[in-house]
């Protein structure tokens, strides 16, 4: 089976995504969603307005999804404070990304399209100029993104919609600690 990546997608794609992210999120692992429509069974999110949402499909289905901001081009809402990106990074406001929305549908999910995502990410990420990239996740997902590149920047936030969490930081050009890892990327 291929599958194929996508940033740039059609307002019927993203009616695809926004379901997947609520039969993952609301159905599947019960988070409570402000944006969620219970009604449509879909979940879209404000940021998606000013950010990039890529997208796996296979066979013409979707099967993962995640969403790309930068800071320069939006406030990011509660993201900056609640990740306390300036710990990590002074010129944040102006170098950095945060991930958001990371799912595979769980079919998929020992395949390679949370990798296909991150890879995206990465790639438009250096040709933007991003030099930091944030993420949120589960404690379980940790060796994933540490096989990435990233490292623990804060071992423990409290997400107002998905709860406890560890929100992890990639330098994109730290080529060192990418070896180090021997990160794909």
């Amino acid at each position: 089976m291929v599958s194929e990546i996508k940033y740039d997608l059609s307002p019927e794609e993203i009616k695809s995504v926004y379901r997947l992210r609520y039969d993952v999120y609301v159905t599947e692992l019960g988070y409570p969603q402000k944006h969620a429509c219970h009604v449509t069974g879909t979940l879209p999110d404000p940021l998606d307005e000013s950010g990039d949402l890529f997208a796996v499909f296979r066979n013409g289905l979707v099967i993962g999804t995640c969403l790309s901001n930068y800071t320069k081009s939006n406030n990011l809402e509660y993201y900056p404070s609640l990740y306390k990106m300036s710990r990590f990074a002074k010129s944040y406001k102006e170098h950095a990304s945060v991930t958001t929305k990371l799912v595979v549908q769980k079919g998929f999910r020992n395949s390679s399209a949370a990798f296909q995502l991150a890879l995206a990410t990465y790639l438009k990420g250096l040709s933007d100029g991003v030099r930091y990239n944030f993420i949120d996740c589960d404690p379980k997902m940790v060796k994933f993104f540490h096989r990435l590149g990233y490292v623990v920047h804060l071992p423990e936030v409290n997400h107002p919609e998905f709860g406890s969490g560890i929100v992890m930081a990639l330098e994109l050009r730290n080529v060192e600690r990418l070896m180090d890892a021997r990160s794909p990327f």
